[in-house]
């Protein structure tokens, strides 16, 4: 079930990502599972 939570979650996780990593050096494909870092949610 993909649920609007857990698609805003995605989404934040996704702009973490660009802005830690940047979109070139991202160390894995858009469509990959679950990203290889810790993520805290305020």
């Amino acid at each position: 079930m993909d649920t609007p939570i857990r698609k805003i979650l995605k989404t934040r996780i996704h702009q973490y990502v660009e802005y830690c990593h940047g979109p070139r050096s991202s160390p894995w494909p858009n469509k990959a599972g679950r990203p290889k870092i810790t993520l805290r949610v305020d």
